[in-house]
């Protein structure tokens, strides 16, 4: 019973932590905001979207960073920043340039 205790309490905080969305990721921070021009040479990956609805950009660009890294992106292009009150949304393409 200790063990399986154990084993639910650590699942519970390895969760809490990945799902955490204001904290950029190990493989978030490998992510590149870049312009246009630095990406001619890579592969198009496909749409991500980054959001935040406290009011904050920069939280919706550490979102935007950690959805790309979960597609295996190291760049993205922003195509939109879209501010609806305090609800910010990007646009972006990922693509993988290394």
């Amino acid at each position: 019973m200790k063990n399986y205790l154990m084993i639910c309490l650590v699942v519970i905080a390895l969760t809490g932590c990945s799902s955490n969305p204001g904290v950029l990721t190990e493989y978030g921070k490998k992510v590149e905001i870049v312009l246009p021009a630095k990406v001619s040479n890579c592969d198009i990956i496909g749409k991500v979207i980054g959001e935040n609805k406290d009011g904050s950009l920069e939280m919706a660009k550490i979102d935007l960073r950690n959805r790309a890294s979960r597609m295996s992106s190291d760049s993205v292009v922003v195509k939109e920043v879209v501010q609806n009150g305090s609800h910010f949304l990007i646009n972006a393409l990922a693509y993988k340039c290394n």
